[in-house]
């Protein structure tokens, strides 16, 4: 939940570090992401026509920083694996474009304006929203 509606226009992900004195890496190696502007409709990021799948991270410690197609407006955004190593773990930073250019109605709007220079958005709270039976 981004708390209102925001244009985003990237995501950083970062893996899981071996735990001091043991413990294993985990990382997500690729995902899909999906809009929604009120948590019960949701769509995926598409690039002419195509859900975009996009590359995570290769280790538990560097930050990978993907860009979405198109500046795209959304209220609540959902990361969906699509592959993993050891086990499915992540830290996620979301990027929104400036106050001004998040109200546009449309993502066609806000890229005939060009895409302003991003601001960093992060939460730690879990979705509230989330499927039945999907652990938070």
């Amino acid at each position: 939940d981004l708390g209102a509606r925001r244009a985003v226009v990237g995501v950083a992900t970062q893996g899981k570090e071996a735990a001091a004195g043991g413990g294993q890496e985990a990382w997500v190696t690729a995902f899909a992401l999906q809009t929604s502007l009120d948590g019960d409709k949701w769509v995926p990021v598409e690039e002419a026509g195509t859900e975009v799948i996009f590359e995570g991270n290769t280790d538990g410690t560097g930050v990978v920083t993907n860009l979405l197609p198109v500046p795209t407006p959304a209220r609540f955004l959902r990361l969906c694996p699509r592959g993993w190593h050891s086990t499915i773990a992540l830290r996620m930073e979301v990027y929104i474009a400036p106050a001004a250019s998040a109200a546009e109605d449309d993502a066609a709007a806000l890229e005939d304006e060009g895409a302003p220079a991003p601001l960093l958005l992060a939460s730690s709270a879990a979705p509230q929203r989330s499927p039945a039976g999907a652990e938070t």
